[in-house]
């Protein structure tokens, strides 16, 4: 028992831990049998409790690697960002006549950082839903501490599906060269 309470927010858990344990920010958690993956952390150092905010994944990264293995991460694919409303401002956002922030055509995919997941680049497609979509955009900075730990959330925009897509298992193609996916 590390954990002290859990509050329900919707998708989003408010986890407290006894202040001798710890998780990392990126780690995946299991609460009541669904996954969450941890996205934020506060408290700590001399304080009674640490704290910890973890949003419910909702799909998979799967891929196959430039060696044939298939790898696959649960993740969060939303048309938000996670976290902050501040930090929405990335590429091509647009605003409605209702004035809320809206991706065009793109999705924000969250997952933990390790080193398998640091391999995904620019240009990898991803099936989510109905459609393929093709990274854009990799943000390893803003949610990675000083010891590594962290999430990448790519920036993902709906790209045209190929015959070569494999929709039942839920796997785009990708064609590697030498150093990218192409």
């Amino acid at each position: 028992g590390r954990v002290v309470e859990v509050e329900r927010l919707g998708t989003l858990r408010e986890i407290i831990l006894r202040p001798t344990k710890s998780l990392q920010v990126g780690m995946y958690v299991k609460i009541d049998d669904e996954w969450y993956i941890l996205i934020d952390k506060y408290g700590g150092t001399g304080s009674t409790s640490i704290k910890m905010l973890a949003i419910k994944t909702n799909d998979f990264l799967k891929w196959y690697d430039r060696d044939g293995v298939l790898r696959e991460f649960k993740c969060v694919a939303s048309a938000t960002d996670l976290g902050s409303k501040a930090r929405q401002s990335k590429n091509e956002i647009e605003w409605n006549k209702y004035d809320v922030r809206l991706p065009v055509g793109q999705l924000f995919v969250s997952v933990e950082k390790n080193a398998i997941t640091e391999e995904i680049g620019l240009n990898h497609r991803f099936i989510f839903g109905r459609n393929v979509y093709e990274i854009t955009g990799i943000d390893d900075i803003t949610t990675t501490n000083d010891d590594g730990y962290g999430i990448i959330q790519y920036t993902a925009k709906i790209t045209t599906k190929r015959e070569e897509d494999d929709f039942e298992n839920g796997v785009a193609y990708n064609k590697y060269t030498n150093d990218s996916v192409v």
